[in-house]
């Protein structure tokens, strides 16, 4: 948490004023989810009696707009507001039968992030980016039933959330290039870690017939790690470091 404050701390030292507003640019970003064993976002797999467990994260997505507040030469704040979908798959399987269920976690992101960039020419450049994700959630899910009507008691699947506002960091790396009219556009890869879980699912396995006997439980802790590949399209550019001097407009 003291690395959060800190983080907090220079994002509004920077917002302050001490340093000159330069340029600002506004757009919008796609990206996609996709699951990976690194940063803890591959499958999470127990057993329990004869059954086993399985949750793995599919492709998901998050879409929204951004906006960039270039301070510096080489120097951007990064603020963003995202709808979030995480896609996950539950395998529940036992000696006879093995059952699968998709589910999802909606919600939205806040990131606040100090870029860094780096030019190779004229159009384009290297940047990274580092700060602050905030992920808002609004509900609990309950996931009473798979696919197939005949399997509807099968499992039961409740995820409660831990917060309805949970913070965490956010890496990026990318590269961008300048299009006519001060557009451009940019793609890397993203990479968000909340502080802590954000979901616990609570998986039960019964028998499929009354009394519906429980034969296992588990409980799984969904962090909401991901990583992205990142699309953005930068639309409107605006110096707003220029004044108007005779003949036009220039810098101060």
């Amino acid at each position: 948490m003291k690395k959060i404050g800190f983080t907090w701390l220079l994002l509004f030292y920077l917002l302050s004023g001490k340093a000159q507003l330069y340029t600002l640019h506004g757009g919008f970003q796609v990206k996609p989810i996709f699951g990976s064993d690194y940063l803890r976002t591959g499958s999470l797999t127990d057993s329990v009696n004869s059954t086993r467990f399985t949750i793995s994260q599919s492709a998901g997505f998050t879409f929204g707009g951004i906006l960039r507040n270039q301070f510096q030469k080489n120097l951007s704040l990064e603020f963003g507001a995202s709808i979030t979908q995480r896609n996950y798959q539950l395998l529940i399987a036992d000696q006879f039968a093995s059952h699968r269920s998709n589910f999802r976690l909606n919600g939205f992101e806040i990131p606040i992030l100090l870029q860094s960039s780096i030019p190779i020419n004229k159009s384009n450049s290297l940047s990274g980016s580092f700060g602050l994700n905030i992920n808002v959630t609004n509900r609990d899910y309950f996931f009473p039933t798979l696919d197939s009507s005949l399997t509807q008691a099968y499992f039961k699947n409740f995820l409660s959330r831990r917060f309805t506002i949970l913070p965490g960091a956010m890496a990026n790396l990318g590269w961008e290039k300048s299009l006519k009219d001060g557009q451009s556009i940019y793609i890397g890869f993203s990479a968000s870690i909340p502080v802590t879980w954000m979901y616990r699912a609570y998986v039960t396995h019964q028998e499929e017939i009354p009394p519906f006997t429980v034969k296992a439980e588990k409980n799984f802790d969904l962090r909401g790690n991901y990583l992205t590949l990142d699309i953005r399209y930068y639309l409107i550019k605006d110096r707003t470091d220029l004044v108007y001097k005779p003949g036009g407009y220039g810098e101060y």
